[in-house]
């Protein structure tokens, strides 16, 4: 570029140039750039739909399925327990006594088929009776089969009843001996008697298996005789005590299942919140004993405005970040979406006082451990729209 001076011309330097030009063009881009990261900034805001969420917590309320009294409670509040872990146990006097009655009348039809195996070997000296003797004995020794099976049984559910009770005791004075306010001998004594009675649960368990295998063999026996011709004379002479056996198999099998309930154990892993009864109270079937609550949370609820809740879809992918630790942050998609509009649970709600509506949608498959049940959560949810 060059400037007239008079006669002559005087051309402006390189540098004074390109710094007229900086001031012409710099503003230029400056507000061009704006622009444009304006738009890219809108564009991203476009295809995100921002809510609040709260960690959903599972809780678990532990009840009896039938009425009646509280033995004991073997946890306290605030215990750390297990899932599967036993937390009460009802009274067991009632099954306990059901047990006694049926062991009474297995052994009065062990003395029944006693005196029908002695007339048996009486009659076998008759050779004419050899194949009714032969069907008797089959079939004696089926009965036979079968009541060492239940007997075993009856034990087994006895034994059963009182090492859950030996279970339930011991950890209470474990606890209490944590606590230096029991007696170590006391529960030292209470886990010798649950080990030893274990022991012999274990074994037994192993007898019944090798009764129970003897009872099918002698049912196979039976039925591979009775496939041949038979004697009209071959009545089953047994079928009285057979069908007494019968109810009294029903019988103790109702009898295990109500034992079963009589333990109430926790469904999930967690922290006890809340205890409402306690041993010696009588309770009625479904009053809830205790709460349970899982300490980590494996999905969350969040709330979005009314106009964006059309723009998300099951799947969406979803960012999720706790307000409170702004470092903890998870990656997930959105599972199920609400029916309808609805009110904000108070925790969720930004002004207390004034009542909030949003969108429900469902976030899970979140890994455990990643947020605390009730914690808020920052949601964004990407759009499809």
């Amino acid at each position: 570029m060059s400037v007239n001076s008079g006669n002559s011309v005087v051309s402006m330097p390189a540098s004074a140039r390109m710094r007229r030009w900086r001031q012409r063009s710099a503003p230029l881009l400056v507000w061009t750039a704006c622009v444009a990261l304006l738009v890219i900034v809108s564009r991203q805001r476009a295809h995100y739909v921002d809510g609040i969420g709260l960690a959903e917590g599972q809780t678990s309320t532990i009840a009896p399925a039938v009425d009646g009294t509280l033995e004991s409670v073997s946890i306290d509040l605030f215990a750390e327990i297990e899932a599967g872990q036993i937390v009460a146990v009802m009274n067991d006097a009632i099954v306990r006594a059901e047990l006694d009655v049926a062991s009474a009348e297995l052994g009065r039809l062990g003395a029944v088929l006693t005196a029908e195996r002695r007339k048996l070997e009486t009659d076998q000296s008759d050779r004419q009776l050899a194949t009714l003797d032969d069907v008797r004995r089959f079939r004696m020794n089926e009965e036979d089969a079968r009541l060492k099976y239940l007997d075993m049984t009856v034990q087994q559910e006895t034994n059963t009843v009182e090492l859950e009770r030996l279970r339930v005791e011991m950890d209470r004075y474990r606890s209490l001996v944590a606590q230096n306010i029991g007696e170590a001998q006391q529960y030292d004594q209470t886990r010798l008697r649950y080990e030893t009675l274990k022991k012999e649960t274990e074994e037994n368990t192993k007898a019944i298996a090798a009764a129970k295998q003897q009872l099918e063999q002698a049912i196979a026996r039976r039925t591979e005789r009775e496939s041949r011709p038979l004697d009209p004379a071959s009545e089953d002479f047994l079928l009285p005590v057979r069908s007494e056996l019968d109810v009294q198999q029903a019988r103790i099998q109702e009898i295990r299942e109500r034992r079963a309930q009589l333990v109430l154990r926790s469904p999930i892993g967690g922290q006890v919140t809340q205890l409402l009864r306690g041993p010696g109270e009588t309770v009625l079937a479904g009053d809830p004993v205790l709460v349970i609550a899982d300490r980590t949370s494996h999905r969350v609820v969040a709330y979005l405005k009314e106009g964006a809740a059309q723009r998300v879809q099951p799947g969406a992918e979803v960012l999720l970040k706790s307000q409170g630790r702004p470092e903890i942050s998870a990656r997930s998609t959105v599972a199920r979406m609400g029916a309808g509009i609805e009110d904000l649970p108070p925790a969720a709600q930004s002004m207390p006082l004034i009542t909030q509506r949003g969108y429900p949608v469902l976030i899970d498959t979140i890994a455990p451990g990643t947020f605390i049940p009730g914690e808020r959560i920052t949601v964004r949810i990407r759009s499809n729209l």
